[in-house]
């Protein structure tokens, strides 16, 4: 990109703000240069332990046989650092991964350098952001630990650990790649509850004191510095919703979060007003993308699980963005419209390139 390109470009974002936005934006701005960095102000924060179960966690032995089998498969290929990109891309990552590498192209983004001067639409060697935030959402540990809770598993679950201890080494708070997007910090909060349950669940005292050490190293950090970097005004589609659920979800199994960034409940009515505010009364995504009607609607759901349930207008809201996704992907391969990819959160379904066909398939019964 061209200073002339960057220049046009920022020119038409600001152009698509309004006076509000452009006053949230400098007051975020003012706020940056007057706190005092994330990791002095996570240095001496307790997490503490994780308040109760999991509440996202099914019973193991309502695991069906097939789907037992294919991550218990999945984690031998993932174990071997062999990931499946997209869902169609085979790609040998390394064990521990590189987290830095574009993996499509065979080039490294910078790994050191605050982030915030780092411009992850133009890299060296044409290296491309979205490609190397794949793998640093941490989907592939969750299938880890997936199959680690219901094989009891122990070598799968240290594996796990292991390779987000790395990923921690790696990638200094703030420093790098992997930390120029608050929305790929929020799905890596999302996913490490997950793995902080399933590992939890192995019931083993060796994995359950590493799991305190990690979540310490993970979680008040990736919380804080989301909660500091949330998208605003125009920018606040999809990725305000995905670091508003990665905070709920961390702040509902950490409560003591609460002093450092947000809680749970604060969270979730934020949370409630993007989901009435995105998805229209129709249950239509108004991003306008299938795909990202389907990713967005993930989040929701999560977030909903992890308060209870919750019920009112925004529960209803999912239910008809549910039918609404069924509507307009009737086919078996789906009919994909708007500016979407095949986004991934947490491995959920059998099979991730048939993602879509599976949600539909549970939203119809």
């Amino acid at each position: 990109m061209t200073l002339t390109q960057q220049i046009g470009w920022y020119w038409n974002r600001l152009r698509a703000m309004d006076a509000a936005e452009i006053s949230d934006r400098l007051c975020a701005k003012a706020r940056h240069l007057t706190e005092r960095p994330v990791a002095a102000e996570t240095a001496n924060f307790r997490l503490g332990p994780p308040v109760g179960a999991l509440p996202l966690l099914a019973r193991k032995d309502h695991c069906p046989a097939i789907l037992r089998t294919q991550i218990a498969a999945d984690a031998a290929e993932i174990s071997a650092g062999k990931f499946r990109l997209f869902g169609w891309f085979d790609a040998t990552v390394g064990s521990p991964p590189v987290w830095n590498r574009d993996f499509l192209r065979n080039v490294d983004a910078p790994v050191a350098g605050d982030s915030a001067g780092i411009n992850h639409r133009q890299m060296p060697g044409g290296a491309d952001c979205r490609a190397i935030w794949e793998i640093n959402r941490w989907s592939e540990i969750v299938r880890l630990a997936q199959h680690a809770w219901l094989a009891d598993d122990l070598e799968a679950a240290r594996l796990a650990q292991a390779w987000i201890a790395d990923w921690c080494e790696a990638n200094p708070l703030g420093q790098g790649i992997n930390w120029t997007s608050p929305l790929e910090a929020g799905l890596r909060l999302m996913n490490f509850v997950w793995i902080d349950g399933l590992l939890r669940a192995v019931s083993d005292a060796q994995v359950s004191s590493a799991q305190d050490v990690l979540a310490h190293r993970v979680v008040p950090g990736h919380a804080l510095w989301v909660w500091r970097n949330r998208s605003v005004g125009s920018s606040a589609n999809n990725h305000l919703i995905g670091e508003l659920a990665g905070l709920l979800m961390a702040a509902r199994r950490w409560p003591s979060l609460a002093r450092i960034c947000c809680c749970a409940e604060r969270a979730w009515d934020l949370l409630k007003t993007e989901a009435l505010r995105q998805f229209a009364t129709d249950g239509g995504n108004k991003e306008q993308a299938l795909h990202y009607h389907l990713f967005a609607w993930e989040m929701l759901w999560q977030s909903a699980r992890m308060m209870d349930g919750a019920g009112g207008e925004v529960w209803t809201r999912l239910h008809r963005a549910a039918d609404y996704f069924c509507a307009l992907s009737l086919s078996r391969d789906g009919w994909e419209f708007g500016d979407s990819d095949d986004a991934q959160i947490t491995p959920l379904t059998l099979r991730r390139q048939t993602m879509a066909s599976e949600w539909r398939s549970w939203f119809e019964g």
